[in-house]
């Protein structure tokens, strides 16, 4: 069981080290005490959000028969298709993207 913890928050790091990098940018940019108390909260409602999902999800993949998981696996990409064959495929052009972004100023 230690060894599985261990294990887990290794994983947990090693995954997280791009979020810590993002986490310092943003510390040294908040000047004020209320702000790092708002950027501490949301790490810690963020990550507790991420891991109650994870375990909600494994949950229910545990109610559902191990034989049956692969099969509903490829419904993935039925959903995908057909998704594609009524609403169509919704890539903007380049022209447009250019028109948005000259429209929302572009110098921010």
């Amino acid at each position: 069981m230690l060894q599985t913890i261990i294990s887990a928050l290794a994983v947990y790091v090693s995954t997280s080290i791009d979020y810590l990098l993002i986490l310092m940018i943003i510390f040294s940019q908040s000047s004020t005490k209320g702000k790092m108390k708002g950027i501490i909260g949301g790490q810690y409602l963020g990550t507790g959000m991420l891991v109650a999902f994870s375990l909600f999800a494994a949950y229910v993949l545990n109610l559902i028969p191990e034989d049956w998981i692969i099969g509903l696996l490829g419904l993935i990409p039925l959903y995908l298709g057909i998704r594609i064959a009524f609403k169509g495929e919704q890539d903007e052009d380049e022209e447009e993207v250019l028109e948005k972004m000259e429209a929302g100023g572009g110098n921010r």
